[in-house]
């Protein structure tokens, strides 16, 4: 997969991306920035949502004042609520003081809640009133005071499921959703991996002091064909692995690469991750994949594909056929891109019996192209 370049990225603060999904995030948080509306962002773990968080409080008016941030799993419902909206002293066991919460200190600035499904049902009922009113009353305390703060909340998962589910009041919900903002997650767009990389490189070598000039190819390519569950935030880890274990002075080739991203590309298997995909939709989108990369990965010969994946030519057409997979120009193959498989002749046989099929008349007939002598195979000078 071709990836953008660093220099060809767009770069958004704290944000870099070379995608339109994530350029038309950009745009809406220019335009919600101005805004003093609650913003909802939604996205897997790993995805940048308090980077996002961050740039829309950074570019807005309240940018001169504080912003601050919870993750609402962090803390049991109790500690949440004080952390929060403040206690006044002897609310409880231990309150030696009053104390005010995080609401109160962002006072006409940003509070971002990451996390927001996670919050209990009791502080999920003082989110909605502050919202609704403005005003906080700290924990043991009568008072209220009335605040100015915008609210910016996260979640990995869907919100509109978990009030479906009943985990979630759904008047918190749309108080909190008035500006929603969708995540894409990084095997989505793989395009912005390479510039990600070299981002993360360039900042974790200034670190350690050392000099790495970059990534081969089949290392990037490694890095691009991996779904990275843990998203960007595995990405950055998996360079900083990369980097604190380098001697630096030269190009970080594939064999620095983690052996579970080495493990993954070898076996060619992507398991597809639509909530819900039945069975046999699931292995016919995996069986397609495996047979594209194959094609691609031999130089659209289909003599050595076919061997590679254990069918024969005939069977190999008629999978190719059945997932819509046309076979590459002859002036678009790459004669010398690969090796021969394992086990294969230098020069296979062509024109066999497995390259011929009963028609429906109950005639042989020839599969057009079968036949066809594929062009002879040249390895590389290299010797790959």
């Amino acid at each position: 997969m071709e990836g953008a370049r660093l220099s060809d990225a767009i770069h958004f603060g704290d944000l870099i991306s070379a995608t339109r999904s994530m350029h038309a995030i950009f745009r809406l948080i220019d335009r919600a920035a101005t805004a003093s509306s609650a913003v909802l962002i939604e996205g897997e773990t790993g995805t940048g949502k308090e980077l996002i968080a961050r740039a829309i409080h950074r570019r807005g008016p309240r940018r001169g004042h504080v912003f601050v941030a919870q993750n609402c799993a962090a803390l049991p419902e109790d500690l949440l609520e004080s952390e929060l909206f403040g206690h006044v002293r002897g609310a409880f066991t231990g309150a030696l003081r009053t104390t005010r919460g995080l609401l109160a200190m962002a006072d006409r600035g940003t509070v971002f809640l990451d996390e927001i499904t996670d919050c209990s049902a009791g502080v999920q009922a003082k989110l909605l009133r502050f919202l609704q009113n403005g005003v906080v009353r700290p924990v043991g305390g009568t008072r209220e005071t009335a605040l100015d703060v915008r609210v910016i909340s996260a979640t990995n998962r869907d919100l509109e499921e978990e009030v479906a589910k009943g985990n979630f009041r759904k008047d918190l919900f749309y108080r909190l959703n008035v500006i929603p903002i969708n995540v894409p997650p990084l095997r989505e767009r793989r395009e912005d991996i390479p510039c990600l990389a070299s981002l993360f490189l360039a900042e974790y070598t200034g670190r350690e002091g050392k000099r790495i000039d970059g990534f081969t190819p089949e290392a990037m390519r490694l890095l691009t064909t991996y779904d990275f569950p843990g998203n960007v935030r595995e990405l950055e880890n998996e360079v900083a692995r990369v980097v604190a274990l380098h001697h630096g002075g030269w190009l970080v080739t594939e064999r620095e690469i983690s052996e579970k991203i080495r493990k993954y590309s070898a076996s060619g298997f992507t398991i597809p991750r639509a909530a819900g995909a039945p069975l046999k939709s699931s292995l016919m989108e995996a069986e397609r994949g495996i047979i594209a990369r194959a094609i691609e990965q031999y130089g659209g010969n289909i003599s050595r594909t076919a061997l590679a994946l254990g069918v024969s030519r005939y069977g190999l057409y008629k999978k190719m056929a059945v997932h819509g997979i046309r076979r590459p120009p002859a002036g678009a193959m790459r004669r010398d891109a690969v090796a021969a498989p394992a086990g294969a002749p230098a020069h296979p046989t062509h024109g066999t019996r497995e390259d011929s099929a009963r028609t429906p008349a109950g005639r042989r007939g020839r599969i057009p192209g079968v036949l066809r002598r594929d062009p002879p195979f040249r390895r590389s000078l290299d010797g790959g």
